[in-house]
């Protein structure tokens, strides 16, 4: 056998090995990961960040540079730390979630939304409403851009940012942002769907708390006949 040839023998060996081993080190880490879930689930939460920690570890072993399943991994932690009310570790961990999607993917990578997501609500409850705010708006247009403007998955940053402005009292701006959300949800769905029930009570809510009584009695009262015929029927 030629020089040429055996190195070619050889590099098809390596290259065999070095997939094989990134594939096995793959499941490894979905295995891992599921470990650490069913950790937290149980209530083990120290277990379970050990658990995420070594899955971490494991996605870093697999991923040359950081991408999705180092950036799946920081997410788990800092959810985990952000649960354990570990606010400090939880924001370095969501800042480095959302550094790793955005160099691997772009800043308008969907994924990067629920990492953005998390950390706006940590900001929330730590009264950084600036910062929680930019957060939650940046969320709702990467969405917008992946989905478009009238796509209905939509309406779960729209909602989110609803929450946001009734809990610092901005009740009309909540109210706007809902209505956008219940119309996303009938167009979807259509105008007796179950889940646009449970957005028109939502809307309800906003418009007692603007004293917009007559319009909160009627979304409300939507809202339940649409639950009761869904309940009804056969």
């Amino acid at each position: 056998m030629g020089i040429k040839a055996l190195l070619a023998v050889l590099l098809a060996a390596l290259f065999g090995a070095t997939s094989c081993a990134r594939s096995t080190g793959v499941d490894e880490w979905h295995t891992q990961r599921t470990e650490a879930w069913t950790l937290q689930h149980r209530g083990e939460s120290e277990a379970a960040m050990e658990a995420a920690r070594h899955a971490l570890e494991m996605a870093r072993a697999v991923e040359e540079s950081p991408g999705r399943r180092v950036a799946n991994s920081l997410h788990d932690l800092a959810l985990m730390h952000a649960i354990a009310e570990r606010d400090e570790e939880a924001e370095s961990l969501y800042r480095q979630s959302i550094e790793a999607w955005e160099s691997a993917y772009g800043p308008e990578e969907f994924r990067l939304a629920a990492a953005m997501s998390g950390l706006a609500h940590l900001y929330g409850r730590q009264e950084r409403d600036e910062e929680a705010l930019l957060l939650h708006e940046r969320v709702l247009a990467i969405y917008e851009t992946v989905f478009g403007p009238d796509h209905a998955g939509n309406a779960t940053p729209l909602g989110d940012l609803a929450r946001f402005h009734a809990s610092r009292g901005n009740h009309a701006e909540a109210a706007l942002l809902e209505e956008r959300a219940v119309r996303l949800w009938e167009r979807e769905f259509g105008l007796d769907h179950i889940h646009v029930a449970a957005r028109l009570n939502k809307l309800a809510a906003h418009y007692r708390s603007m004293g917009r009584h007559e319009e909160a009695e009627e979304a409300a009262s939507r809202a339940a006949n649409i639950r009761s015929a869904f309940y009804t029927q056969p």
